[in-house]
Order: structure tokens, then sequence, then C-alpha cells
């Protein structure tokens, strides 16, 4: 895949379910293949480590894994999202 954009590291605050809080650390990236493009975010200690190493128009190898998130709206509505992220990505 090619990076199209990579997008700052950010860290946000949450609170856990015991009411702790934490700190939630991603970086995000728009990948094509040439003919699809998606959005993915790494996460943790991992997105700290590619801080720097990659940029856009790399040609990179990369591993996802998906999940869906579902919630309902304020009019109640079910409502679901795809979620990608970065499992490894490496330079060709």
């Amino acid at each position: 895949m090619k990076i199209q954009k990579v997008l700052p590291i950010q860290d946000r605050q949450y609170q856990d379910q015991q009411g702790q809080q934490r700190v939630f650390t991603s970086m995000g990236f728009v990948l094509t293949d040439g003919v699809d493009t998606l959005f993915a975010e790494a996460t943790g200690d991992y997105a700290r480590s590619l801080v720097g190493y990659l940029n856009e128009d790399d040609t990179v190898r990369t591993q996802l894994s998906m999940g869906v998130r579902d919630w309902q709206d304020q009019q109640g509505q079910d409502r679901y999202e795809n979620r990608i992220y970065i499992s490894t990505i490496k330079k060709q």
C-alpha cells in the first residue's frame, strides 16, 4: 500500500470502566492500494515507535485488524462504524 497521509500522534484521556483515568495513544494513516483507500490507526507504544519512521508517499506492507463498533444515536437508531487498526507496518 501507499501512504497518502500521516496524521500526528495523539494522546486522548478517557475514563475506564473502573473510573481510572487512562490515556489512549494513536497515530492515523490514510492508505491506498491504488483502487481502495482506508483510514487505519496504530495505537499505544507501537504508534510512538512509528513517529518519524513513515512519510507520505512511502510504499508499505501492513497487517491490519478490523472490527466494528455499534451504538445508538440520539434518535435511538442503531449505528455502526468500522475500526481498522495497524498491527504491523513496514517500508518496502
